[in-house]
């Protein structure tokens, strides 16, 4: 038995019965309650739940939580296999992965993962074509900023390349940002 968290200053503690924990696991198995929900709605904590779980041999890692994280695999794979690197995967996704999640990810679906170097070169590939078209619109007065945001890509690939192709950096005090700020 599982000692209930006291809410009560006189130290009385409860005790978590079979029954109860097969209520609970109900909860969290067939009406998706989080391990946090059921430890405000029945007063134990988590890792008390969990441990009752585990002691009663009750499954933990649901088939729900598998299911999700195979559409996950699925979606990563298709979108390295499209093309794409990590940095533009975390931010399809809008999930923070580190790096070694998401090569578990790609090896259980069945992919060979890219070498550093071949990431930056097809990284590069792609921000080569953009080079022409950050220059020229720079020179016709959109702000890094502005170009960074249209083309994907970080302020300070902008201004390297940029500098690289001999463009005056402009700053705020310019003529240009002065007459965009009147109209």
């Amino acid at each position: 038995m599982i000692r209930r968290k006291s809410r009560r200053s006189s130290g009385v503690r409860g005790l978590i019965d079979g029954i109860l924990v097969r209520k609970m696991h109900n909860d969290y198995a067939q009406n998706g309650c989080s391990y946090g929900e059921l430890s405000r709605k029945y007063n134990f904590s988590r890792s008390s739940i969990h441990d009752a779980f585990r002691r009663y041999n009750l499954p933990t890692n649901l088939q729900r939580n598998e299911q999700s994280r195979q559409d996950l695999i699925k979606q990563v794979c298709e979108l390295y296999s499209a093309g794409k690197t990590y940095p533009e995967i975390r931010g399809i996704l809008g999930r923070r992965f580190h790096n070694k999640t998401l090569t578990t990810y790609l090896t259980e679906g069945g992919l060979e993962v890219r070498t550093r170097s071949e990431e930056e070169e097809r990284r590069w590939k792609a921000h080569r074509s953009l080079i022409p078209h950050i220059v020229e619109e720079y020179k016709q007065g959109a702000s890094a900023m502005e170009i960074a945001k249209r083309y994907n890509v970080d302020p300070s690939f902008c201004y390297k390349w940029l500098r690289r192709n001999g463009v005056t950096i402009r700053n705020a005090n310019d003529k240009i940002y002065a007459s965009r700020s009147k109209n």
